[in-house]
């Protein structure tokens, strides 16, 4: 029998779920995406171009190390400039971005002017601000300070945000960036260890530069290890030990998992590179690399073609050169069979072929828009894109089954429900197809329908997290508790970094009278989503838990 506080937590359950439908990332609405374009720098007389690597990547560090914003790498930042040039609005909607940084400096012995241009998107439209500060060089951490200051007193969104002092002169940071400057071309194995070798003479030379080095050397060392087969077991675990003297600085720092996922994956890990990726994008959820060594690495036989076609709408892979500074370009041959097609025709191809291609490339990217248009709520728009994809290739399940989608997000039940039906025909081994098909069952009330179709998805996938969530679920509407407390707690042992999971858990272990494993579970959720509410107002009122 349900008790009469159980129906708040149903429908609480069902509330949850539905956002996750409506979009796979829980964090996307919580954590600010901010991203920081290369620093220009006016009237410069001295060729190179160290200080303005400097401010673009010492700020982006203090943003990694604030948990309220997710924060665009600057390799990525690099990869959209070239990939949209000149395009901010594109680049900010395309790539989920809240704020984007433009800084432009002029220097002049010890004094520091910035004009700064700060760009934000509001009420679906580009807003931009510009002001300007200036600043005395007297060391890293006084100018990181003026930095933050300035955004702080500029916008509210940076208002909480922290110094995280680093320790290191300018003279030690020129250095630094000056040896990343050393090596635009493609990497040449031949030059690896004198390359390498110039990288960890710093550390001898200067104080404050160890960590800094460390995270380069396990890139260089990567992208090393991913062109030999066998890896030599040396080389292995001299990256590991690297990775792990960086653990207790980097632990919840996105591109530190993304590299320990890279890591696992160069040996064919599956399961250890998958769960690293998981916790990546716990950290971000648009962070490209993660949802693509997630797509790489979901199952043994096979990718999982929409994780990787996520990551690549949030990390573009563009025809330039191979820079060493970007891990995560490795992956490339893997990925060739969802990269786009080079413009560059052959001189042999005919005018079928060339119309093909046209037709290919033209069907990823009304789909890449209209996944983009979905994720960000824009139900017309997002339609609008998936039908004309689907005149282009009806045969495909995608376009059809985010149709589906939207409507059952649009209260359309029925036209759901038929429509996954025919998808179910057409897609039998399909576990998304299942997946939504029990959603619509579930949305009738026919709960044993959705727990059949749940399982089945579950068989198809044992991966689906969405599934072993919506059959917890629905085993609590059943007043079936324990077996919805045996399936959430798989969900979050499986993926740790699912907040609404452990939300969910969180929720089922209060009204099952468990006060100590819902404050955990609940814990675990608002460290995972630190901006909600929610999750803090019934933390605050479990049984023995102190009032703020």
């Amino acid at each position: 029998m349900v008790r009469p506080t159980f129906r708040s937590f149903v429908l609480c359950c069902l509330g949850s779920a539905v956002l996750l439908l409506a979009s796979s990332s829980a964090f996307a609405q919580t954590r600010l995406h901010v991203g920081i374009l290369p620093v220009q720098n006016l009237y410069r007389i001295q060729q190179d171009n160290w200080f303005p690597r400097l401010l673009e990547e010492e700020l982006t560090r203090q943003f990694q190390f604030n948990d309220q914003f997710a924060v665009m790498a600057p390799e990525t930042v690099d990869l959209w400039k070239e990939r949209l040039p000149g395009q901010i609005e594109q680049i900010m909607r395309e790539a989920r971005l809240s704020h984007l940084l433009q800084l432009s400096t002029q220097q002049v012995l010890q004094q520091l002017s910035i004009r700064w241009t700060l760009f934000s998107i509001s009420n679906n439209k580009l807003q931009k601000e510009d002001f300007r500060s200036q600043h005395s060089l007297q060391s890293v951490d006084a100018l990181l300070q003026e930095l933050l200051q300035v955004l702080q007193t500029r916008n509210a969104a940076f208002a909480d945000l922290l110094l995280f002092p680093q320790d290191v002169s300018f003279e030690a940071l020129e250095a630094f960036y000056r040896w990343k400057d050393l090596n635009h071309q493609p990497w040449i194995a031949e030059t690896r260890s004198a390359h390498l070798q110039a990288l960890r003479n710093l550390t001898e030379q200067y104080e404050g530069l160890d960590k800094r080095v460390r995270f380069q050397s396990v890139i260089l060392q990567l992208q090393e290890a991913y062109t030999q087969q066998p890896v030599p077991p040396e080389l292995l675990n001299e990256i590991r030990q690297d990775l792990d003297s960086l653990q207790d600085d980097f632990s919840d720092h996105a591109e530190y998992r993304a590299l320990s996922s890279l890591w696992f994956y160069v040996q064919g890990q599956r399961f250890e590179a998958k769960a690293e990726a998981v916790i990546a994008n716990a950290r971000h959820p648009y962070h490209g690399p993660a949802w693509l060594l997630y797509g790489l690495s979901l199952n043994d036989d096979e990718p999982n073609p929409r994780a990787i076609q996520r990551g690549l709408r949030y990390y573009p892979f563009v025809e330039s050169p191979e820079n060493p500074n970007q891990a995560f370009t490795v992956l490339r041959p893997e990925l060739r069979p969802w990269l786009p097609q080079s413009t560059q025709l052959t001189g042999t191809s005919d005018l079928a072929d060339d119309r093909q291609q046209s037709e290919n490339s033209r069907y990823q990217e009304l789909l890449q828009q209209g996944v983009t248009q979905f994720d960000q709520e824009d139900w017309e728009d997002a339609k609008a894109a998936m039908e004309a994809a689907q005149q282009l290739q009806p045969e495909t399940v995608e376009p059809a089954l985010y149709l589906a989608r939207i409507a059952l997000l649009q209260n359309q039940t029925e036209t759901a429900h038929n429509n996954l039906l025919e998808l179910r025909d057409r897609f039998p081994k399909n576990d998304e197809v299942a997946l939504y098909l029990g959603f619509s069952y579930e949305k009738q009330r026919d709960f044993n329908l959705a727990e059949s179709l749940y399982r089945e998805s579950l068989q198809l996938n044992p991966e689906n997290p969405k599934s072993g969530l919506r059959l917890g679920t629905v085993l609590i509407k059943k007043g079936r508790y324990e077996g919805a407390k045996s399936f959430l707690e798989s969900v979050t042992a499986k993926f740790p970094g699912y907040a609404v999971a452990w939300w969910n858990l969180g929720l089922l272990y209060r009204e099952l009278g468990e006060m100590d494993q819902a404050r955990m579970a609940l814990n675990t959720a608002s460290q995972l989503d630190p901006n909600n509410l929610q999750i803090q107002s019934v933390l605050r009122s479990l049984p023995g838990s102190t009032s703020e």
